[in-house]
């Protein structure tokens, strides 16, 4: 459900109830509403030696586009099963339906495009 809903929903409930009943769907609904609206993190596994200050534009990009991004170092074994990104459908579906696709691809071409102009400073 929606925050929309939520609201609808708790406004029908309060004008209906009495005092103590009031306090527990106010509390309940701003729970949910806050669980519901919670986006999930994108979760970005490198290996060997990462360009830190690329990563750290990464994530400033990320977060103005909207996008909960973690970058986990791991070394430089890679073992069995880590690899690149966290495969995730959930987010893979979240973010494709707010941003677009191609919602990867259009983070790391803005974290070169950023790297670029500052080089060329």
């Amino acid at each position: 459900m929606n925050i929309q809903v939520w609201k609808k929903l708790y406004l029908l409930l309060v004008t209906k109830r009495n005092n103590m009943q009031k306090v527990f769907l106010i509390l309940f609904a701003s729970s949910v509403a806050i669980f519901a609206s919670t986006a999930p993190v994108f979760i970005e596994n490198v290996h060997g030696k990462p360009n830190l200050h690329f990563y750290k534009i990464k994530k400033e990009i990320a977060e103005k586009m909207g996008i909960k991004y973690q970058v986990n170092f791991k070394g430089c074994i890679v073992r069995q099963g880590e690899k690149g990104s966290v495969k995730n459908n959930d987010v893979d579906k979240y973010y494709s339906e707010k941003i677009g696709k191609d919602w990867k691809e259009k983070l790391t071409a803005k974290t070169f495009s950023v790297l670029s102009k500052e080089n060329n400073k």
